[in-house]
């Protein structure tokens, strides 16, 4: 998949693989809003004989024009590892402050999918949406 804006790599190709045989995407059909895409795959036999049909929902991926400074700092507390001025791995210092973090998080608004994702990654995991993509749903 690409981004049509830019024509850049956005995601993996759609095709899965299974031991003994495969499915390929036949129809695929993005939401109004942009956020989904749907997709018909035919399966296929280990002869690439038609098999069945399946119908599929799944996120679209968010593509954005680079990244925000707390995506960088949670991948770097994350892996416990950040690049120098030299481009070198050096082990991330420990005074990196994850509930300072947290509260960033919290903080950011919705109008960039990154931003929503880093909201919903931060907010308590017994309230939130199923997907970040979702209104909350309060469940429990």
């Amino acid at each position: 998949m690409w981004d049509a804006r830019t024509g850049v790599e956005a995601g993996r190709p759609m095709k899965q693989t299974v031991a003994t045989a495969q499915s390929v995407p036949v129809r695929v059909a993005f939401t109004s809003d942009g956020k989904w895409i749907l997709t018909a795959w035919q399966g296929l036999d280990q002869n690439e004989a038609p098999q069945g049909w399946e119908v599929r929902l799944q996120e679209a991926p968010m593509v954005t024009d680079g990244a925000p400074a707390w995506l960088i700092q949670l991948a770097e507390m994350a892996g416990g590892e950040q690049l120098d001025a030299n481009g070198v791995l050096q082990p991330t210092p420990t005074t990196e402050d994850s509930t300072q973090l947290r509260q960033t998080l919290l903080g950011l608004g919705d109008s960039n999918p990154v931003d929503q994702f880093g909201k919903w990654l931060a907010s308590d995991p017994r309230s939130r949406a199923i997907s970040p993509l979702e209104p909350a749903s309060g469940h429990n």
